[in-house]
């Protein structure tokens, strides 16, 4: 519906806008702030902090979740939460590592987790019967240890996920990709 302005109510906003004082006081628009491009895409510190507090609380729950499913002694805790592009990321990729894709909804978007290897084949021996050794080894994962290592990522997407409930964030395992 449009608004049909009288005489006096032109007069008062003329004058406000000579005086400096454009918006009426009582105006609960958009506050309009300046905006330098160099920052796109770069997150905050106040947000980066928020972000540390939500992954040290999934570390936290993670040490009690994958150490109780494994019944054994697991610590897990934040190395650093950085800000990386794609590209960067990729470049940080051990050649031989499990990544899976985590499907993000209600957003509609895809995470990766990247599982590095000298970790996953401890937890693997663990799971099959072995006392959890790192033996060096240097190959891709089979099917089997595929399917072993896709428990541990789904309970690392419930720990995910009670972390950013906060903000009804749901984080479903996708696939493991090559």
């Amino acid at each position: 519906m449009e608004k049909v302005l009288n005489q006096e109510e032109i007069d008062d906003m003329v004058r406000r806008v000579r005086s400096g004082n454009a918006a009426p006081p009582s105006s609960t628009g958009p506050v309009v702030q300046p905006w330098d491009i160099r920052q796109a895409g770069q997150i905050g510190s106040e947000q980066l902090r928020a972000i540390n507090q939500l992954h040290e609380l999934f570390a936290r729950n993670l040490t009690t979740s994958i150490g109780g499913y494994l019944r054994i002694v697991f610590d897990c805790s934040l190395a650093s939460a950085e800000h990386l592009t794609y590209r960067e990321f990729l470049q940080c990729v051990p050649e031989q590592t499990y990544l899976a894709s985590i499907d993000l909804a209600p957003v509609g978007a895809t995470a990766v987790l990247q599982f590095d290897l000298a970790i996953a084949f401890p937890i693997i021996d663990v799971m099959l019967g072995g006392e959890g050794k790192n033996s060096g080894i240097t190959r891709d994962i089979t099917e089997i240890e595929e399917e072993v290592l896709e428990g541990i990522v789904r309970i690392m997407c419930r720990e995910l996920q009670t972390s950013w409930h906060a903000i009804s964030l749901e984080f479903n395992f996708g696939a493991r990709q090559p």
